[in-house]
């Protein structure tokens, strides 16, 4: 890195200081240059003259904060430098571990079945989460084979190491897992397993660890609550047959959501009959594909409702025959669903909406809800 670069990147390091001022950061500079040159005469000369600015305390700080910051600098942004040696492990090689490491690891295994998978690798609890983690290093030199490992791109350049996988453990058992390395590309890459069995590459969703079917856990374990099986019996088979389902948030991450292929799914299932959707949102062009839908209750998801174009387009559908709407924004307006051939009663808090009377005019039975 030049000079000019290096003293940018100081400035924005140390930040604005009462304590250093411009006068230290120069002679800082000149000192600095002098560390870089040959002569050692001139680096000779250019230290007597730090006295004289400013206290020995003040220096030594200076100098302690920048050697740090050239030392930060030369080995994390400077890669293609002397700090990068050797040549990276062939991508081939890389590929067929994560292979072998995708093949032989599940979310349902124990410490000891790792161990004598996996090798001993470096268990120690990470002190942000307090969570027990084992660490492999695969591939490479033996730099990094036996200490705890910051994730960058450096060590994985060199060749110190092909492939990093580390798991998190809970009661004995893996809990989520991630594998690092570099694509084709020489970009850092991820894998990561999730504890509720979904797998991303690059943060996105690849296929589900868990269950046969590669949707989302919550989609998985709302189709098998409403039939009434376990989630590992549920396949795309198993869509053909399901006629009531019932949508609402995981009990153990209410933040999770279904994803885009999901409602692929969702799609699929070509005898459904009712739709419950307690606070989960769903397209409406993927409920208007449910032809043999007959009753959609609408439970928080507003954005389905919340215009009378929305409206219009749900009483499209061929077979609808009851809507049911427990949460509703003040003063929506129901006109929509009165061109609707098939609805027969609507369910709302009549208080809370608007025109509902033209569905009573078409004979849509619109019943208050208590």
């Amino acid at each position: 890195m030049n000079h000019k670069k290096l003293k940018q990147r100081f400035e924005d390091y140390i930040g604005p200081s009462k304590t250093v001022t411009q006068e230290n950061k120069d002679r800082f500079y000149q000192w600095m240059e002098g560390e870089r040159a040959s002569n050692k005469k001139k680096i000779k000369k250019q230290k007597h003259l730090f006295p004289k600015l400013a206290s020995a305390f003040l220096v030594l700080g200076l100098i302690l904060i920048g050697s740090n910051f050239i030392h930060f600098n030369q080995t994390d942004s400077d890669i293609d430098t002397k700090s990068v040696v050797g040549e990276r492990v062939p991508f081939e090689e890389v590929s067929n571990k994560i292979s072998e490491i995708e093949a032989k690891f599940s979310l349902s295994m124990t410490k000891t079945e790792a161990e004598n998978v996996f090798g001993e690798g470096i268990t120690y609890t990470d002190k942000a989460s307090g969570e027990e983690i084992t660490e492999y290093h695969f591939l490479g030199t033996d730099k990094t084979k036996h200490k705890q490992m910051e994730v960058r791109k450096a060590p994985f350049l060199s060749g110190d190491i092909g492939v990093h996988f580390k798991i998190a453990w809970k009661q004995d058992k893996a809990n989520y897992a991630a594998i690092h390395y570099l694509d084709q590309n020489k970009e850092l890459a991820n894998i990561t397993y999730k504890s509720n069995g979904m797998v991303y590459k690059n943060n996105r969703f690849v296929r589900n660890a868990l269950y046969p079917l590669d949707a989302s856990s919550l989609l998985v374990k709302s189709i098998a609550r409403s039939m009434e099986v376990q989630p590992e019996k549920i396949d795309e088979q198993k869509l053909k047959d399901i006629k009531s389902l019932t949508l609402e948030p995981s009990d153990s991450d209410i933040f999770e959501e279904l994803l885009q292929k999901d409602f692929t799914y969702i799609r699929q299932m070509s005898r459904l009959e009712t739709l419950h959707l307690k606070g989960i949102a769903v397209p409406i062009d993927t409920i208007i594909e449910l032809s043999n839908l007959k009753k959609l209750v609408i439970d928080g998801s507003t954005q389905l409702i919340s215009s009378e174009k929305r409206l219009g387009i749900i009483s499209k559908m061929p077979n609808l025959e009851v809507i049911e709407i427990t949460e509703v924004k003040s003063g929506l307006d129901l006109r929509g669903l009165a061109s609707s051939k098939s609805l027969e009663q609507v369910i709302v808090d009549k208080d809370k909406v608007a025109n509902w009377e033209m569905l009573e005019q078409a004979g849509i039975v619109v019943t208050d809800k208590e």
